[in-house]
């Protein structure tokens, strides 16, 4: 199904961002993601940042590598909304098994999961659905904490690296074989205090502006994890 975004601005001022995929027809429409809208996460990794987003836009990969809490996971976030706002399809997954990560990749990507019994396709199916949908379509694939994929999903993404498929991996000390061979690499260095206190800051603006009522948006935008 088409892939569909709202900016809408709140009665406390703040803006979000809703994507949803809308039947050809526009009699359907499922609930994708909502996404606080703000440019805060570009001022503190600016450099690598808008290098990530240039490589992706230019069809090219890149595997970002940086200790536990040096702000991987806010670098992916900052890259996949500003893709988001420029109107590109984007899938941004976290660990889980094979078929969760799948799922997920398929739902935000307008794939229909389900075979024409209307049964959840297989892991290798989905695999299939996915990669022949993104041979037609141009999308990215953000994947955040990839040194915890399952090994038969690393080499999934490997078999879409090697047929084109621009993709950003992000993880802590990745093991030294498949994708991770095949990436042009971005070393993080630690940050400053500055803009440690600037992004804590940042966050808790985050936490005030999701609602009693938006626990599952909350849940979406700070772990990726889209399960009920």
């Amino acid at each position: 199904m088409p892939i569909k975004r709202y900016r809408r601005r709140l009665a406390s001022g703040e803006e979000r961002v809703y994507t949803y995929a809308v039947s050809g027809d526009g009699s359907k429409r499922q609930s994708l993601s909502i996404r606080p809208s703000f440019s805060e996460p570009t001022l503190y990794r600016k450099r690598e940042f808008r290098r990530i987003v240039a490589a992706l836009q230019a069809d090219s990969s890149l595997l970002v590598v940086g200790e536990a809490g040096i702000g991987k996971s806010f670098l992916a976030r900052a890259v996949t909304s500003s893709l988001e706002q420029m109107n590109f399809q984007v899938a941004m997954t976290s660990p889980g098994t094979v078929k969760q990560v799948l799922l997920s990749i398929a739902l935000q990507l307008g794939v229909d999961p389900e075979s024409i019994e209307g049964k959840t396709l297989s892991s290798l199916g989905l695999m299939k659905e996915i990669a022949d949908w993104l041979l037609d379509n141009t999308a990215f694939l953000i994947c955040d904490d990839a040194h915890r994929f399952p090994v038969s999903l690393r080499c999934w993404l490997d078999q879409l690296h090697s047929l084109g498929q621009p993709m950003l991996l992000l993880a802590t000390f990745p093991p030294a074989r498949d994708i991770f061979l095949k990436l042009p690499r971005i070393e993080l260095e630690p940050m400053g205090d500055k803009a440690i206190r600037a992004i804590i800051a940042v966050c808790k603006k985050i936490e005030y502006t999701f609602s009693v009522g938006d626990h599952r948006a909350k849940k979406i935008f700070l772990t990726g994890d889209r399960s009920r």
